[in-house]
């Protein structure tokens, strides 16, 4: 009777987290052994179980119960709660480095120009700069509240102007799902775009990334002179949402891991990168 109280304790300390399975199945062999030799349990428990033991006694423990802003977990780092720390400081970064394409250094690139041979004939209905003729073109997948997104613009400017006549870029949306005024910025542009000023809103909306809602995205088409009732029609509509879905379902085919992004020719840059990277490229596509 006493031995099966004991193992009905240990699964309770099992179900509540006070101990790992490894410790719940290293007590069951204890309980054997110690059920074999006619002993008692704490006679033959090694000193370093016993101090894990008490350390464990001392520990809060989850209560689902309690209505508390945040579960009180054991303190003791045990190899389950280690692993899943560990998996979620990569998520953490990934997220705000390449994992989600906030990377700010570095750079990967597909040197494949024809991985993604269709982007220039989508791109031709999309906001674009330069020359439709233009030997290089490069399509930025970009999400107006990113920082990293509004870190690069300066770059793009002076590769525009560099590479006049040579480079044009086609602009498409990829409003990132943690940003959570991006989708609304991002239509904010299309409905820009259909009075001939999405640049200008372009620009406002990157030189204002934290302030883009709704009241905002109204006050700057104001600014830069559209038509007010109109732009305020389009974007209470939400009639480019879908459009804007689209881009995200095109560069998630693409396969790249986050924003900004850029297919130059077809040939991947991912992230804010200095001017020299984008002009290895360029001028590697020029000299072709």
């Amino acid at each position: 009777m006493e031995n099966n109280e004991s193992i009905i304790e240990l699964k309770k300390k099992l179900v509540s987290g006070e101990i790992t399975l490894e410790e719940y199945n290293y007590s069951l062999r204890e309980q054997e052994q110690v059920e074999s030799n006619g002993q008692e349990e704490d006679e033959n428990l090694p000193e370093e179980t016993e101090e894990a033991a008490q350390e464990e006694e001392e520990q809060p423990v989850h209560n689902h119960h309690k209505k508390e802003s945040a579960c009180e977990c054991p303190k003791k780092p045990y190899g389950l709660y280690a692993l899943i720390g560990v998996l979620a400081l990569f998520l953490v970064i990934s997220m705000f480095t390449a994992g989600f394409g906030l990377r700010a250094t570095g750079s990967a690139t597909i040197d494949n120009a024809n991985a993604f041979p269709d982007i220039d004939a989508e791109a031709i209905t999309d906001p674009s700069l330069g020359r439709e003729d233009a030997k290089v073109t490069i399509v930025e997948y970009s999400d107006f509240e990113c920082p990293f997104c509004q870190r690069v613009q300066e770059t793009i400017k002076q590769v525009i102007e560099e590479y006049k006549g040579q480079v044009r870029l086609v602009f498409k949306n990829y409003p990132l799902s943690f940003h959570k005024n991006a989708v609304i910025a991002a239509e904010a542009g299309e409905c820009a775009n259909e009075q001939g000023k999405f640049w200008e809103m372009h620009d406002k909306m990157f030189a204002n990334r934290l302030s883009l809602e709704e009241k905002d995205l109204k006050k700057y088409a104001k600014d830069i002179g559209l038509n007010e009732a109109q732009f305020n029609q389009c974007l209470d509509s939400g009639k480019y949402k879908s459009a804007i879905d689209k881009d995200v379902v095109d560069g998630n085919k693409r396969g790249f891991s986050g924003v900004p992004a850029f297919f130059i020719n077809g040939r991947l840059l991912s992230g804010a990168q200095p001017i020299e990277e984008f002009r290895k490229i360029i001028d590697e596509e020029l000299a072709k």
